[in-house]
């Protein structure tokens, strides 16, 4: 039987005209507050926010891995010359992000220059080669952090050459200690947004060492001087993250020592804190901080080391994060596995396969970011961890709409809008929702399979009605029918945005779209979350997954058991509860 978003209102058998909203406002209130809203945008659509150079400032998608080392046995490994091998499975997912950052632990030295020691079970110095440096800029990492316990395995000379090797290979080393002036954040800018990058260690191999960003969690002056340098990094960018090294190594839950490092950093002003050192993983938590929400991720595990000893140090983690100019936007865990054969490499890991990673991080995860989820590869299920920052009021983001030029997609009061920037860098509004309309929310993303993005909107609009006057003929009310939710796609074409499909009015309020990977094939499909109660606009309601069908709409797919508050994507996985 063919079922679809477009045929579904041919099921009712009346229009209820008393639908509520989420605070249970009647319909002709929203009606009219949809409509102040177009007022209030036809007084003027606001400019997106430019960074320094007049780009708009949009979403920065960044990825962070944790310990990872080229000496040892992976050195070993790499004697006969190819040192991308460890690469090469995580290539493309590094590559994709605009900034890709990792904790280097252990230096790399040119040869002849100090010696690499040879590998031993319980050898502690992680020398590696530093033509392993080139390497790692083809794999994606843009900065790394050398602030560790092992940065010092050679000396200050060791860490002067480990630094020298990753500039000339165009990586930013971060969390030097420049003595009396304190560390110098990194600064880099994405889509106008410029993020300061810091790194700090609580642990050194050698005491009294220096040269890496040193602080003792228990020792308030050194948590006052991470603080203050945390706020002077804030003062000259938009935001600022935050590399932790530091923990109980093996240990699944952070320490006090991590913790209290954590919340001195968000109380200065960072807005994301990522952690190494345990070389197991640990949860995702977020720290409250003068009215702001900053996620940490207390440790990533192992990205790229030799220990095989026990499955747990096999498996680390990923964190996908999207910055925008408010903070982080969302966030989520993607597991990553160590394959030994011929040699150490790095593996993405779906939640199946690496579902104990999941399970040993979630002790120290609240359930506020634990997720049911599913991705492609015949669309498996598992748990998930994940942020997505809630409350936004007016929503407002750089989307890739296959437009050609930046662009800025715009929720605010109701009203969506589409801007586009031109060659002599105005904003011109592309696109904007009718009058009338109360939008309620949007996603960007291949709806349609066609393998261009596209403008996924939820809306209530007032339905037509036929009129027929006394003296004959037909005119439309466009007043006289209900307000009802609906689906509408829009696509770039042509230079314009375009309707792709607008859907016939729903049999229940929407309360959420997504698209995720998650057909045969791993083509797109339409998530769609709708409130089980068809008079009251609130969760939980049913979820379901749809599959374009041409200009007839969507054919559904499957049907979740179960009812559901909330779902999202962040482009490769569907994350629901």
């Amino acid at each position: 039987m063919y079922t679809g978003c477009a045929q579904g209102a041919r099921k009712r058998s009346h229009v209820r005209s008393h639908v509520r909203s989420w605070y249970n406002i009647p319909m002709k209130a929203l009606l009219l507050s949809a409509c102040m809203s177009v007022v209030a945008l036809l007084a003027g659509v606001s400019v997106p926010p430019q960074g320094t150079d007049g780009a708009p400032v949009g979403d920065a998608h960044l990825v962070f891995v944790g310990d990872l080392m080229l000496g040892r046995y992976v050195g070993s490994s790499l004697r006969g010359g190819n040192f991308d091998s460890p690469f090469t499975n995580i290539k493309s997912f590094l590559s994709q992000a605009d900034l890709a950052i990792g904790n280097l632990e252990g230096p790399i030295v040119p040869l002849g220059a100090i010696a690499v020691p040879t590998p031993a079970p319980n050898l502690l110095n992680l020398t590696g080669d530093a033509r392993g440096a080139p390497a790692l800029a083809r794999a994606g990492f843009d900065l790394l952090s050398v602030a560790n316990n092992h940065a010092l395995d050679s000396g200050g000379l060791g860490l002067m050459y480990t630094v020298r090797a990753l500039k000339r290979a165009g990586i930013s080393p971060f969390g030097l200690d420049g003595g009396t002036s304190g560390q110098t954040p990194v600064i880099r800018e994405v889509h106008g947004l410029r993020i300061a990058f810091l790194a700090y260690t609580d642990v050194l191999n050698i005491p009294g060492s220096q040269g890496v960003a040193y602080v003792r969690p228990w020792v308030q002056a050194d948590l006052d001087r991470m603080a203050r340098e945390v706020r002077e990094a804030r003062n000259g960018a938009d935001l600022v993250v935050v590399m932790l090294h530091g923990g109980t190594e093996y240990s699944f839950l952070p320490d006090s020592g991590q913790k209290a490092m954590a919340q001195s950093a968000a109380g200065a002003g960072a807005d994301l804190i990522v952690g190494s050192h345990p070389h197991v993983v640990q949860g995702m938590d977020v720290l409250q901080a003068d009215g702001r929400s900053v996620p940490v991720a207390y440790s990533l595990g192992n990205a790229l080391f030799d220990q095989v000893s026990r499955p747990e140090l096999m498996q680390g983690f990923a964190l996908e994060a999207t910055l925008d100019s408010s903070g982080v936007r969302s966030a989520r865990l993607v597991p990553l596995q160590t394959i030994v054969n011929t040699g150490y490499k790095m593996n993405l890991c779906d939640s199946v396969t690496c579902t104990q990673a999941i399970q040993n991080a979630l002790p120290s995860t609240p359930a506020s970011l634990q997720w049911q989820a599913m991705w492609g590869a015949d669309s498996q299920k598992g748990q998930a961890i994940a942020y997505l920052r809630s409350g936004d009021g007016e929503r407002s983001s750089s989307e890739e709409l296959g437009t050609g030029a930046p662009t800025i997609v715009q929720l605010k009061s109701g009203t969506l809008s589409v801007q586009v920037q031109n060659a002599q860098g105005m904003w011109n509004t592309a696109w904007v929702s009718d009058e009338g309309w109360r939008v309620t929310g949007y996603t960007v993303g291949d709806a349609n399979a066609d393998g261009r993005p596209d403008l996924v909107y939820t809306l209530w609009k007032r339905s037509l009605t036929a009129v027929r006057p006394p003296d004959g003929g037909l005119s439309v009310d466009y007043q006289g029918g209900d307000v009802l939710p609906h689906i509408y796609i829009n696509s770039w074409r042509d230079g314009e945005m375009r309707p792709l499909w607008h859907g016939s009015p729903r049999t229940r309020p929407l309360l959420g779209v997504a698209v995720a990977p998650l057909g045969a094939d791993n083509k797109p499909l339409l998530a769609t979350l709708e409130s089980r109660d068809p008079e009251v606009e609130s969760p939980p309601g049913p979820l379901s997954l749809w599959g374009w069908a041409g200009g007839f709409g969507f054919e559904l797919v499957q049907s979740l058991p179960g009812t559901y508050s909330q779902i999202w994507s962040d482009g490769s996985a569907l994350m629901f509860r």
